[in-house]
Parts: structure tokens; C-alpha cells; sequence
């Protein structure tokens, strides 16, 4: 009899992981694998920021020279009960009060359908490029674990 509700609880315990959606997608997304309503979800997130506010250029060598700091992904948090969440990292606005104003946006913005967000703000984001001797790049390191977290706040639908 408690064999029967052990393998009960497991099977209840792995569909509900599997209901989340996350276990299937985990692979690709831990990728960077993004799908149709990822992109559309993210673009819902950063074209109002975009119009509203002003951001740095990013210093990433593989954008445009005209790209803005400020990137969306998605990423899958927790192994047990695994939950897909959109990230927002934003660089260079390390004024409070404009965090706060890019927040409120963002909270404004219809999310219905939506993952939770992550919002991320960091002081500068680093990169190190690396030349061979005849001027071509070599290497391209996105130095993340130096860049200054300075905030980060969730936002929930």
C-alpha cells in the first residue's frame, strides 16, 4: 500500500513538472533559445522603453554600434518545480529614481499571458575583446561576474 502512493506522489510530482511547460523547453532555453511568443513577449517589454527613456549604447561587440543597452531573454529557474521567467537587464541607468520611473513602465505594460519578469540593473557592462597580431578579433568575453549589480527587482502578472 505505500509502495502504491509513493509512485502515486511521483507521478503527481512529474506531471506537475511537466504542466509548467519549463521541463520541455528547459534545454533550449539554457541555449538561449527563444520561441515566437518569447519575442513577442520581450518586444512588448522593450519597445515602451525604448520610446520612453534613453538608454546608453551597448558596448557588445557583435550589436550595432546603435543598439541600446538593454536586453530580454528568458531563462528557467528551480529544478524541483521548475518556472520560466522573462529577464530584462538594462546597463548604464544607475539613477534610482529613473530605475524606479523604468519600473513603473514596465508594470504599466499589458501582461496578460506574460512570465513573471526579472529586471536586472547594472552599472556598465563589460566586454573583453581580444586581437590577433593582423588586427582581426580573436575573442569575445562577456565579462558578467565583474559587472556591479546595482538593482534587481521581480515583477509578477
Amino acid at each position: 500500500m505505500q509502495l502504491i502512493a509513493i509512485r502515486l506522489c511521483v507521478l503527481v510530482f512529474v506531471l506537475a513538472i511537466a504542466d509548467t511547460g519549463c521541463v520541455g523547453r528547459r534545454p533550449g532555453i539554457d541555449k538561449g533559445g527563444m520561441d515566437e511568443v518569447d519575442r513577442k513577449e520581450c518586444s512588448a517589454l522593450i519597445a515602451p522603453l525604448q520610446a520612453q527613456f534613453s538608454f546608453p549604447a551597448s558596448v557588445n561587440p557583435v550589436s550595432p554600434s546603435d543598439k541600446a543597452a538593454v536586453f530580454c531573454g528568458i531563462e528557467g529557474r528551480g529544478v524541483f518545480f521548475p518556472a520560466l521567467y522573462t529577464h530584462v537587464t538594462i546597463y548604464g541607468i544607475v539613477d534610482r529614481s529613473t530605475q524606479d520611473r523604468i519600473l513603473e513602465a514596465l508594470r504599466k505594460v499589458p501582461r496578460d499571458g506574460f512570465k513573471p519578469i526579472i529586471i536586472r540593473f547594472y552599472e556598465r557592462e563589460l566586454w573583453t575583446v581580444t586581437y590577433s597580431q593582423d588586427g582581426t578579433t580573436s575573442s569575445q568575453t562577456h565579462d558578467v561576474d565583474r559587472e556591479k549589480l546595482l538593482r534587481r527587482a521581480v515583477l509578477r502578472p
